[in-house]
């Protein structure tokens, strides 16, 4: 016997929306079901399945009968122990149920017992990453993405609806163009009506496509992706929009989660790649001692650093650790450009005019003056340079754009000197990217949940009220 039509997109036909389960039934093999043959004298006989690259070994147990008629096969599916996981499907060892009419027509698919992406999820958010590391694909990562997306929204927003279904009136978007076509419905990621609607997107690349298409669709447009972009793109300007970075939307949500889900943000810019677990465990004093020391040798920069400062250049500062890390994440990417230095040496090409990092440097430097954090100086110089010491480091940045709450800083009391301690960082830029993650880990171990500035405008969402 054959069956026909298993998809996801036919089990959300037929389901909620919002069921407690489709962010793990999104990453089964589906074809793979409907490769198999299930007539009787198929029961319990080995067959294998390709998809790609990937083999899968598929055992129908047995049939079962179902409700209405139906048919529901008992499918073992494995993939081979002695080969790495297919990033594209990932590695699968678990027993589904298919049920499917009379004529073979797909019904509904689930794992039989817990669903393995739940046992993945809470792992993944419990800080267990080596567990996770070890069944790494990319549908695994789509869905742990989605899943620190979902809990920040909720921290940041408070309830938000999981794909509501909302109409948009043609020709206010380019998703629904004006034609006289049925209204187009959409069903977006989590949303409040048409008040604030929150996207996600892998690629930085993608998710401004998206705020292009929805532009005009709500009243507030959020995209988040996982992944920066680092080619030239069409990029989505519009004031009621933000397509920001996965650690940018973390640095919105309050101390908990800032303090204890950036790690996992980093492990999905890595490709759910634990790097931290095989660098040298020494401390924020002793790496910062190597860096002052001026004895260290140039370290390059690698893609996977690169990712991790270009999407965490955005971060909300409000401690220590939010100071060195932003001040670190431009300290690189700074690096990466100098092409004096030649540090960086991987395939992807760098546009210059992508990066307009230095804009976002900016915000984060006039945060740390107009909210003074305990060892953190900033000093902004009469001409084109910014000196800001965090813990005994002191950053140098020229060409960063004087906002008028900078030039009123820099002509305020606050505005304390410094001279350059004549250390440049640029060339070690990889090993002050580690300093800086050291300082964020101290933080969370002296506490979950640390005191810092009280709450501003600098850690609120951006909501248009018109």
């Amino acid at each position: 016997m054959k069956v026909h039509s298993v998809s996801f997109d036919a089990w959300l036909a037929g389901h909620n929306p919002a069921h407690k389960d489709r962010s793990y039934r999104e990453v089964y093999p589906w074809p793979i079901f409907e490769k198999l043959d299930y007539s009787d004298g198929m029961r319990n006989h080995v067959q294998d399945a390709v998809l790609g690259a990937e083999r899968f070994s598929a055992t129908v147990k047995e049939s079962l009968p179902g409700d209405h008629g139906r048919l529901v096969f008992a499918v073992l599916l494995e993939t081979p122990k002695d080969e790495p996981p297919g990033w594209f499907h990932g590695p699968w060892s678990a027993l589904f149920h298919l049920v499917v009419e009379p004529d073979g027509r797909f019904v509904t698919l689930f794992a039989k017992g817990k669903e393995p992406g739940e046992r993945l999820v809470k792992k993944f958010l419990r800080g267990e990453l080596e567990g996770v590391a070890e069944v790494r694909s990319l549908p695994v990562s789509s869905m742990l993405f989605r899943s620190l997306l979902a809990f920040a929204a909720d921290d940041i927003y408070g309830p938000l609806r999981p794909y509501e279904r909302i109409e948009i009136v043609p020709g206010t978007c380019r998703y629904a163009p004006s034609s006289e076509g049925d209204t187009c419905v959409f069903q977006p990621f989590r949303s409040r009506g048409s008040d604030l609607w929150l996207l996600h997107a892998f690629t930085e690349e993608k998710a401004h496509r998206l705020a292009l298409g929805f532009t005009g669709a709500c009243k507030n447009l959020v995209v988040v992706y996982c992944h920066p972009t680092f080619t030239q793109h069409q990029r989505c300007a519009s004031g009621s929009v933000q397509v920001i970075s996965l650690s940018e939307f973390l640095g919105m949500g309050s101390e908990r989660v800032r303090s204890m889900y950036m790690p996992q943000a980093r492990f999905l810019l890595n490709h759910l790649r634990n790097n931290e677990t095989h660098e040298p465990k020494d401390t924020e004093g002793e790496i910062r001692s190597r860096i002052l020391s001026g004895s260290e040798l140039t370290t390059g920069i690698t893609t996977s650093d690169l990712r991790e400062a270009k999407s965490g250049l955005g971060r909300i500062i409000s401690t220590t650790g939010d100071a060195a890390y932003a001040l670190a994440c431009a300290n690189l990417l700074n690096a990466a450009l100098n092409k004096k230095l030649r540090l960086y040496t991987g395939a992807t090409r760098l546009e210059k005019d992508v990066y307009s990092f230095k804009a976002a440097l900016g915000i984060a430097i006039e945060q740390m003056a107009r909210y003074p954090i305990d060892d953190v100086h900033v000093t902004v110089m009469p001409e084109d340079l910014i000196l800001v010491r965090v813990r005994g480091l002191q950053f140098s940045f020229h060409a960063v754009p004087r906002s008028e709450r900078l030039r009123s800083y820099a002509i305020s009391e606050a505005n304390v000197p410094q001279e350059w301690s004549g250390i440049r960082l640029q060339p070690t830029a990889s090993l002050v990217l580690r300093w800086a993650r050291a300082v964020v880990a101290c933080e969370r171990k002296a506490s979950p949940a640390p005191a810092s500035a009280p709450a501003t405008d600098r850690a609120k969402p951006k909501i248009n009220k018109g």
